[in-house]
């Protein structure tokens, strides 16, 4: 009887993380997104962990790795490290970042990068009492070349843009870091905050890194963003990270929209294109590109397949 009730309680507490209830005000979220239909998924069977996490304008992913490590790419905004990323961080036990990676250098995307003595952490600037989580590897666009590759924590990182192609640009975007990952056949990339001509150059210089089967679009669709880049990109889910005055740009409405439109129609294999206003946080796991899923809920809610 025992057995029984503690295997069922276990299930519970699977099943239904999805549906808790945020600790933190301040987006119009909602859980719901295709994975969240299967109460049954759990994301600690699975090796990689991608969390885009809600931080309103701004970006903020965390990459649990294979090999155990974690890596955050981006901060978001000052009260978003304050208000959402410090909390979550907390909240799951992460004591250490084993790589920081920042994208490029505008406030809503290093916010939370505080040095001292040398040393890299994460914290929030204002709160000189306030948690700093110490980093061992700091990563920054600077750090890779386009073309560059390397194993990351049992993955595969292919750097698809980077400082130096556009290094005499007054505009930190045209530098900003975007990169592809892969692991066992699955497939992600990070679109940093690049434009249109940069993602038209990928797809001339690097088209078999373009497909993925997950793609967090470029610059939260803010500017000129490529057709012809989303539609090769043809993923299962796009994701962007953004707040409400993306339902106003162009690149949202008419250009995502669009090929979301196509994609849709062509019988490819998308299933959803994903807000993180509207969304939350949104989880992939992934063991293979046989085996992997995906889920959406409330920020502030509790994951314990994150939990340390």
């Amino acid at each position: 009887g025992f057995m029984k009730m503690g295997h069922l309680l276990k299930t519970v507490m699977a099943c239904c993380w999805f549906f808790s209830s945020s600790l933190y005000a301040g987006s119009p979220q909602s859980p719901q997104c295709a994975t969240a239909q299967n109460a049954r998924v759990d994301f600690s069977n699975y090796g990689l962990k991608i969390l885009s996490l809600w931080v309103s304008h701004g970006d903020a992913t965390l990459i649990y790795l294979p090999s155990g490590e974690i890596a955050l790419v981006d901060t978001g905004q000052d009260f978003a490290v304050k208000d959402y990323l410090l909390p979550f961080l907390q909240q799951h036990g992460v004591k250490q970042l084993d790589y920081f990676i920042v994208t490029h250098y505008h406030g809503d995307h290093m916010a939370g990068k505080i040095e001292k003595d040398g040393k890299v952490f994460l914290g929030y600037r204002y709160d000189e009492q306030g948690p700093r989580i110490p980093v061992k590897n700091f990563w920054d666009y600077k750090t890779f070349r386009r073309g560059d590759r390397l194993n990351w924590g049992g993955t595969q990182l292919f750097i698809l843009n980077s400082f130096y192609e556009n290094e005499w640009s007054s505009d930190e975007n045209d530098k900003s870091l975007s990169f592809h990952l892969e692991w066992n056949g699955f497939t992600y990339a990070l679109g940093g905050d690049i434009y249109a001509n940069e993602q038209d150059r990928i797809l001339k210089d690097f088209p078999e890194k373009v497909r993925v089967h997950a793609y967090r679009t470029n610059h939260h669709l803010h500017g000129s963003v490529s057709w012809d880049y989303l539609k090769a990109a043809d993923p299962v889910i796009f994701i962007t990270s953004a707040e409400s005055a993306v339902y106003q740009r162009e690149a949202y409405t008419k250009i995502l929209g669009g090929v979301v439109g196509q994609l849709k129609e062509g019988g490819h294999r998308l299933q959803e294109s994903l807000l993180t206003l509207e969304h939350g946080n949104i989880l992939i796991g992934a063991n293979s590109d046989k085996d992997w899923s995906y889920g959406c809920l409330s920020s502030g809610t509790f994951i314990p397949a994150l939990a340390r």
